[in-house]
């Protein structure tokens, strides 16, 4: 089982190819939760399977793969590739094995048929050339002329042969030499005369090496032949540093290919991917016990009473004996391992699974700080959820968060219920990321911009699904989503307050922002996109978004634009909110700022072409948005960087959404002006105070 050693491999992206509707399609997972929303029978369920299926060990029947494809799906057709993004602790952990370049994405794929997880690492892992050419620097440089003379024989004779004694003499006094290796014209050279010559041959193996050349260093060190040099060595009785250096450069020729084990590595470090079903999740609060409960008792209930080792035969036995000091014994030390665990698991939370029996019922309660028991249906949906879950992840031994998969998250929950789902959703710590599949608008998750991801039915093909991440640009506020969703937007947008934006950028950005700036958990608004993406004709329209609607613009001249057309438009003025800054951009710390385009501009390199000091001066006071300032002086030096959208999108995720002091009081001002107009107050607009 991998995932055991840590959760900084990062789920970020998976692509499907023939699998039921998903015949072709990718999906970006790079937040911490994802709802998947579509109109039903678009393929949300399939979506999840294929994820699960990455790590569940099955194989496609042939019903599950997709029709209405050209070719068959065949068992070597690979159906799911799900992309991992690695850090600086993923790094480390390869870095023993001296790479040539730092991996930084892990692909795990499966085919159609039976089959084995299939690995790969970006950029593929080679042995380190660079250890390579400090080895053969070495030995280029050990070979001083005095290295060489230290190699010449000893006490030569007249005629310039060295005075050796014979090796291995026999009885008689001779000397058992064997001939050596042929030389390159197949001649047979004598032990002595090749160690007269064995100097002379190295260093001409030392002068043709040359690390600047044309040939690259493998060669060389391949052409070298490092292991013929030191057994000759060997043959003559001789060390020192030239023979230290042949040694270097032999180990890493000799070194085998990293590939498989940086896999492995990787691999062991990456969370499993779980389907934690309804059977699974939703653990009732009670169950009367029967013979045929306790021979094949719910998954859930099986879960709990695993986790807390109880035994429901025991149990049984000791409720028809009659035995009632047996019965409460086996309760007592289920609880007690209960408490136990739960305090290991979740330490966040002094909260535990607690039972008790009456009669036949097996009751689960919460046990809350060690002494305060209530009903476990009393307690919200989000606590009794993360109560099956701590179960269900206790018996699969997952040390470490999972990715967990959800489908109909909204399942048996009132509106208020599925709310507090997705807050919990949000906030807790025990899955590395959720993604869930929901139908109903109260289920979904607070940034509608970055959270959502739509699977819709393929207009040109019955039989196929696509997958949306950027369905916001086909209408304003949340028609879209309503579409995307197979909704209407009237059972969305009545009981919501809702800030229409500019764009995506504001959608995803504006939250986070205003939430760090005025130090909360959450805003009792929304924000959606759409104002510079409609017709100024739509904007009369723009009020059955919502029942209670503000607009926010930009503090540029294009946010003057606006606001003066949604006047001209019919929109009252008193619910028109400028932004104190150029543009939300503007509010950002700038360090933070240029850290996000930094690594966006490294990512699509895969090298690290720039660092935070070569990028321009972003000063809080000027004349020019921020990002027009960065895009010149991208495209000037010629760096590729992804739009605005991404950018704001990698700022929520890496936690990089962090307001400047001047930002903090604009953000403050915008909310105040904000909430008094969705309140039914009539704000003095803050860029204009």
């Amino acid at each position: 089982m991998h995932g055991n050693l840590g959760v900084d491999v990062r789920l970020t992206k998976a692509e499907f190819s023939g699998f039921g509707r998903l015949a072709n399609a990718q999906i970006n997972l790079d937040h911490k939760v994802v709802a998947i929303v579509g109109p039903n029978e678009a393929g949300k369920t399939t979506l999840l399977n294929a994820l699960a299926y990455i790590d569940n060990g099955e194989s496609l029947s042939f019903v599950q793969r997709s029709r209405g494809v050209p070719g068959d799906v065949l068992d070597d057709h690979v159906v799911v590739r799900v992309q991992y993004r690695l850090n600086g602790d993923d790094q480390d952990a390869v870095s023993h094995l001296d790479l040539n370049e730092k991996p930084t994405e892990l692909w795990l794929s499966r085919t159609a048929g039976p089959s084995d997880i299939g690995k790969e690492i970006v950029p593929a892992p080679y042995k380190n050339l660079a250890t390579l050419a400090l080895a053969l620097k070495a030995f280029k440089a050990a070979g001083t002329d005095a290295a060489i003379a230290d190699l010449e024989p000893a006490n030569p004779d007249e005629d310039g042969n060295a005075d050796l004694e014979p090796a291995n003499p026999d009885e008689d006094g001779n000397a058992d030499l064997e001939p050596a290796n042929p030389d390159e014209d197949g001649n047979v050279v004598e032990p002595e005369q090749r160690r007269a010559s064995f100097s002379i041959r190295l260093k001409a193996a030392l002068d043709a090496l040359d690390l600047c050349g044309e040939l690259g260093t493998e060669e060389q060190a391949v052409e070298l032949d490092p292991a013929a040099w030191i057994g000759e060595f060997d043959e003559h009785g001789l060390g020192g540093p030239i023979r230290s250096a042949l040694e270097q450069v032999q180990a890493w020729i000799q070194k085998g290919d990293p590939t498989d084990e940086v896999a492995n590595i990787l691999w062991g470090r990456s969370p499993e991917i779980l389907l934690f079903s309804d059977d699974h999740r939703l653990l009732a609060s009670s169950y009367d016990l029967t013979a045929e409960i306790v021979d094949t008792p719910p998954a859930a209930l099986d879960n709990i009473c695993r986790m807390a080792e109880l035994s429901l035969a025991e149990l049984w036995k000791a409720i028809n004996n009659g035995d009632e000091g047996a019965r409460e014994t086996l309760i007592e030390l289920a609880n007690q391992t209960l408490q136990s665990k739960f305090a290991q698991a979740w330490n966040q939370s002094n909260v535990a699974a607690h039972m008790k029996i009456n009669g036949v019922s097996l009751e689960i309660r919460i046990k809350q700080d060690g002494y305060a028991i209530t009903r476990f249906d009393e307690r919200s949906a989000g606590l009794q959820m993360f109560v099956a879950l701590v179960a269900f992840l206790n018996l699969r031994g997952q040390a470490v968060p999972p990715v967990l998969l959800i489908d109909e998250a909204e399942t048996h929950l009132h509106i208020d219920a599925q709310a507090d789902l997705v807050n919990e959703f949000m906030t807790q710590t025990r899955a590395a990321k959720i993604i869930y599949t929901t139908h109903s608008p109260a289920c979904l998750p607070p940034d509608l911009g970055t959270n959502i991801r739509a699977v819709v039915p393929d207009p040109d093909n019955g039989q196929r699904s696509l997958v949306e991440g950027s369905f916001w640009t086909k209408g304003v506020g949340y028609s879209p989503l309503m579409l995307a969703m197979g909704a209407g937007a009237a059972a969305f947008s009545a009981a919501r307050k809702v800030v229409l934006t500019e764009g995506a950028t504001e959608m995803l950005l504006l939250p986070s922002l205003i939430k760090k700036a005025i130090d909360a958990q959450d805003l009792d608004y929304q924000v959606a996109p759409g104002l510079s993406e409609v017709p100024v004709s739509m904007y009369p329209e723009l009020d059955l978004e919502g029942a209670r609607v503000a607009y926010l613009v930009d503090g540029d001249q294009g946010g003057h634009g606006l606001r003066q057309a949604l006047i001209d438009a019919g929109v009252p003025e008193n619910r028109i909110v400028a932004l104190g800054a150029l543009t939300l951009e503007n509010v950002l710390d700038p360090e933070s700022y240029k850290q996000v385009v930094v690594k966006l501009i490294n990512e699509a390199a895969r090298a690290e072409r720039v660092i935070i000091s070569d990028l321009p001066d972003l000063p809080a006071h000027t004349t020019t948005p921020w990002p027009r300032t960065i895009k010149g002086w991208a495209r000037s030096a010629g760096h590729p960087l992804p739009g605005k959208r991404v950018v704001a999108s990698r700022l929520v995720e890496e936690g990089l959404a962090i307001p400047s002091p001047e930002g903090i009081e604009i953000l403050k001002a915008a909310h105040a002006a904000l909430s008094e107009v969705l309140n039914g107050g009539r704000p003095e607009d803050p860029a204009r105070s």
